[in-house]
């Protein structure tokens, strides 16, 4: 999460209120290197300055972070698991498949629990489905 602007600075902030200061660190080098917008521009100021490796690798996490992103989305997740099926990329279509399938259980749950509790109920249940897949998962892979 230390992508999403104000997200990833309140996690900086908690980081070095606790003594963490080099946790912090990390936790904005990570921000500025995947967050959209800030890491496109993070990318061009290395280009500009010569640095054309760290320009690509910036580009490379940001990749990579959103790919993650689009793979726990219900659905768009399940369509780009099976085009990595498709192409070949069994662990790429395993993972976007894997993370699809237990928001899909979370956000269930959690309606299920709104339903039976309201607000403190989507809580729980999104936490149960959540870790009803996990579990399920687990003894198939086993």
């Amino acid at each position: 999460m230390s992508w999403l602007p104000v997200v990833s600075q309140l996690k900086s902030l908690v980081q070095v209120i606790s003594g963490d200061a080099e946790g912090a660190r990390r936790t904005q080098k990570e921000f500025v290197e995947t967050c959209p917008v800030v890491s496109q521009v993070t990318s061009l100021v290395h280009a500009v300055k010569g640095d054309k490796k760290k320009a690509r690798e910036t580009q490379k996490k940001f990749g990579a972070t959103m790919g993650s992103v689009v793979d726990s989305i219900p659905v768009v997740g399940h369509a780009k698991g099976a085009i990595h099926y498709a192409c070949g990329d069994k662990k790429g279509g395993h993972n976007a498949m894997n993370a699809a399938s237990r928001t899909t259980a979370t956000v269930a749950g959690g309606a299920v629990g709104f339903m039976a509790g309201g607000p403190v109920g989507t809580y729980v249940g999104g936490l149960a489905g959540g870790q009803a897949y996990d579990e399920t998962a687990t003894a198939i892979a086993s």
